[in-house]
């Protein structure tokens, strides 16, 4: 176990209890160039603590103690023994290997360097590990941001470039680190537009293609240019040609809205035509229902018309026969 100066440190002391499992006494001692007693607790007998500077603290529930030792300096560095004696098993020993070292910022170590950029929209962690049993504290211009061993960041703007400010409190002493973000602007991806031209020319020239690759704003709709000075004898034409935007989603869109509104615009009239085709059949058969009729009208009455004129004939001729008789 390792701690700085002036920390609180806690050594325990546990073993799992079983039922039949019974306390007798429980010792701990320091061995630096001879064991040297701390303190001893007897069920019998209570606690003795042979160093004023230091406590134990029973586990209730398990066979076992904490050591306690306030404000440690190098002095303590060392190996403590505890030795848990028990009835039927006997002396249970731990051994726990105690190193103090100085406060020093070196105890510190993070996954990042102390100048960080980002680009906005991005999430940034920092990740420190220092000593155990320590306090961490995360701030900005003295604001508190986390009390973790890790700062993170999300979506970051220009307003999260500063310092932050990482305070490890060890013991009496505190321990200060500084990290400095600088938050760039979101790149914005182009597309270069290649132009592919046909020089035809009377005389001969030698065109050397000028490539200007410049960002244009968000709404430009400059596409380049062509200067052209062949018409001067010795002149040497000059393409410029300069990256837009990237449009290929917009046109898309417009293509298949486009697309859409021709179905729709051809399924319209494919239904007003066969809406008037019906109509002009509905008609057709209505006049040749009016010409059957009328003709049919007008041959029965000119039969009509023959019948009543051949019957008076026949009554004359009837009338005649019998006067003669």
């Amino acid at each position: 176990m390792e701690a700085v100066v002036g920390q609180d440190v806690v050594l325990p002391c546990i073993v799992n209890g079983r039922p039949d499992l019974k306390l007798v006494s429980i010792e701990w001692s320091k061995n630096i160039n001879e064991f040297t007693k701390l303190a001893m607790y007897s069920p019998s007998y209570g606690m003795h603590l042979f160093w004023p500077n230091m406590s134990m603290q029973m586990e209730d529930k398990t066979l076992g103690s904490n050591l306690h030792l306030p404000e440690v300096s190098k002095w303590d560095s060392g190996v403590y023994i505890c030795d848990i004696i028990t009835f039927p098993l006997g002396t249970i020993r731990r051994e726990t290997q105690l190193e103090i070292q100085d406060a020093d910022v070196g105890l510190i170590i993070c996954d990042a360097n102390s100048t960080l950029e980002v680009h906005a929209g991005e999430n940034v962690t920092i990740h420190c590990t220092a000593l155990p049993n320590v306090q961490y504290r995360w701030t900005k211009n003295k604001k508190l941001l986390s009390e973790n061993a890790s700062l993170d960041l999300s979506w970051v703007t220009d307003a999260h470039g500063g310092a932050y400010t990482l305070t490890v409190n060890a013991g009496n002493k505190s321990l200060h680190k500084t990290f400095s973000i600088s938050v760039l602007p979101t790149t914005t991806s182009l597309h270069t537009v290649t132009t592919r031209s046909t020089w035809a020319m009377t005389t001969q020239h030698t065109v050397h293609p000028e490539v200007t690759s410049s960002i244009f704003p968000e709404n430009s709709s400059t596409l380049g240019s062509i200067m052209e000075n062949s018409n001067k004898p010795g002149a040497t034409p000059t393409l410029i040609t300069r990256n837009i935007p990237d449009i290929e989603d917009a046109d898309g869109a417009w293509t298949h809205l486009l697309l859409r509104s021709i179905s729709i615009a051809v399924l319209i009239l494919i239904i007003v035509a066969a809406f008037l085709y019906t109509k002009q059949r509905i008609k057709r058969r209505e006049k040749l229902v009016r010409e059957n009729t009328s003709n049919h009208l007008m041959a029965s009455n000119q039969n009509n018309h023959d019948h009543v004129r051949f019957n008076p004939c026949s009554s004359d001729v009837a009338g005649e026969s019998s006067s003669d008789v």
